[in-house]
């Protein structure tokens, strides 16, 4: 199969994953996985707190769908068609283990250099400390820069250019065909681009007739009551009916 067959293939997978992941996303999901306290600090208007968060969230499920079903499809794949040969059996943090010119080699495919918390490349040094010293560690940022500096002296960092040119045995302009690729075929996936967007209206709009229903605007103490409380809500919704049903017990309780 040739690359670019092999990109429409991936490509049809990461919008059709993406699509489900989508659907089944709740605006209360989205609420409990962002920082209240950031949401009130910066908002000026109840459309940009919606647009804000709705399009954080969404942006991160299209990074991670997008590094799952096509960067580390598309690494693998250029591996084996220069035939080497792919180990499923490394090390937690390592996607890809495999021999090359007799030097066994651990990659770890992220999709940009800002991937991870401390905490997570921690524990990928340590994943990567538990390979011998004659093993080439690597790990691949899929486009973006950075140093190539680990504390770890078998441990080094490919990013970008480097990382598709290495993969692909040398190709120079590798990141520069895929990307050409994906535009040239972007067309037949039309239909897919629309759900997609239709799909993040709706969470929008969903969220915009949440809020707009507070006679005070954006209900920030029942968000950060939802979000963080140690009373558990099914929704917010929930979480404002409480206040409601609370302040119509106390106006009964003071007459």
């Amino acid at each position: 199969m040739e690359l670019k067959e092999y990109i429409r293939k991936v490509l049809k997978d990461y919008y059709t994953s993406l699509l489900r992941r989508l659907d089944s996303i709740s605006v209360d999901e989205l609420l409990l996985k962002r920082n209240p306290y950031v949401m009130a600090a910066t908002c000026s208007s109840i459309e940009k707190t919606v647009l804000d968060m709705v399009g954080y969230s969404i942006l991160k499920t299209e990074e991670t769908k997008f590094g799952e079903e096509v960067f580390e499809k598309i690494i693998k794949f250029l591996l084996k068609k220069r035939s080497l040969e792919i180990n499923n059996n490394h090390a937690g943090s390592t996607d890809v283990y495999y021999v090359e010119g007799h030097i066994p080699t651990a990659l770890s495919i992220k999709s940009g250099p800002n991937w991870g918390n401390k905490a997570q490349k921690k524990d990928e040094n340590r994943d990567m400390s538990m390979y011998s010293s004659d093993t080439r560690c690597i790990t691949g940022c899929c486009y973006g820069r950075g140093s190539s500096v680990t504390n770890n002296i078998n441990h080094e960092r490919l990013y970008g250019q480097e990382l598709w040119a290495y993969v692909s045995g040398g190709q120079g302009n590798m990141y520069i065909e895929i990307i050409k690729i994906i535009v040239e075929l972007r067309p037949e996936f039309h239909s897919y681009i629309e759900k997609i967007e239709s799909r993040k209206c709706e969470l929008i709009d969903e969220c915009l007739k949440l809020f707009e229903e507070d006679v005070d605007g954006v209900p920030w103490t029942e968000i950060v009551r939802y979000n963080s409380g140690t009373r558990k809500f099914k929704s917010l919704r929930g979480c404002i009916n409480s206040k409601l049903e609370n302040n119509i017990f106390q106006i009964l309780s003071s007459k």
